[in-house]
């Protein structure tokens, strides 16, 4: 391996040789970045991504839905029969007891 010039690549000594070949290599991992379409691929997935999100994740209403049903269920009032055999309005805060549970879900 003697160039032009009379340099002699395997005389040099293993350290040297090593760093010799490594400049050489330099540059020759390096990949080519992405073409200019997988970009603008890219760009368009992340906007439908956010659209998507924005479209059928809607917070507000989520919560707006949920806190209306949780009203919904804990004013809800059922008659439960007291041990007098009368009947007695309760709601979702004054059941004490699965019985009282059972007659609210079961009205």
């Amino acid at each position: 391996d003697e160039d032009k010039e009379g340099f002699n690549y395997e005389e040099l000594a293993p350290a040297i040789k090593e760093k010799v070949e490594a400049y050489l290599k330099r540059g020759q991992d390096v990949k080519e970045g992405d073409p200019f379409l997988e970009q603008v691929k890219f760009v368009i997935f992340a906007i439908s991504y956010i659209v998507f999100l924005a479209a059928n994740v809607n917070v507000e209403n989520s919560f707006a839905v949920r806190s209306s049903v949780n009203v919904a269920l804990q004013n809800a009032t059922f008659n439960m029969k007291r041990a007098d055999g009368e009947f007695q309005r309760m709601n979702f805060y004054e059941i004490t007891g699965l019985p009282q549970l059972a007659a609210w879900l079961g009205q």
